[in-house]
């Protein structure tokens, strides 16, 4: 799935919001609905949306790690004990558990952006605070993808 671009939504009362048209229109006919939501992984304040064929990619890889080793069994437990499958309803709302909205400090104003095969959701205010402390880095980042270095290596 290739996302692109951040949309600005706002939860309702119940801790809902619309997940845009042109995010929906993105996903194959089948899977418009269900969703796998998890905390990030990399200490951001954020929550991730994946579909679900893409956290079953995910899960999979993952599950070749080598569980014994103590810090992959924690990193299995802290990503995976707390994701949990979400459904859009009729009205193609995600609705979020407080629990997770405590978790990474989300009122009511929220940033929906697209982090290329997942959905990022943030609290519109720590989002502005992250995108404006990061993106003098954007160069340097550009620099480093492009050397190859973060590229994904087969375990064999």
């Amino acid at each position: 799935m290739k996302f692109l671009g951040t949309h600005h939504v706002t939860l309702d009362g119940k801790n809902r919001f619309l997940l845009p048209k042109a995010l929906r229109e993105k996903l194959p006919e089948g899977q418009r609905k269900n969703f796998v939501m998890a905390r990030s992984y990399d200490n951001e304040k954020c929550l991730r949306f994946y579909t679900e064929a893409e956290f079953e990619s995910t899960y999979e890889r993952d599950l070749t790690l080598d569980d014994k080793d103590p810090d992959v069994a924690r990193f299995l437990r802290l990503v995976y004990g707390e994701a949990m499958p979400i459904t859009l309803d009729s009205s193609d709302r995600v609705t979020l558990p407080k629990y997770f909205m405590d978790l990474v400090g989300i009122s009511k104003d929220v940033v929906l952006t697209t982090a290329g095969n997942k959905l990022e959701l943030w609290d519109a205010t720590y989002y502005q605070q992250y995108f404006t402390a990061n993106v003098s880095a954007l160069g340097e980042l550009s620099k480093k993808m492009s050397s190859g270095i973060y590229n994904k290596k087969t375990v064999i």
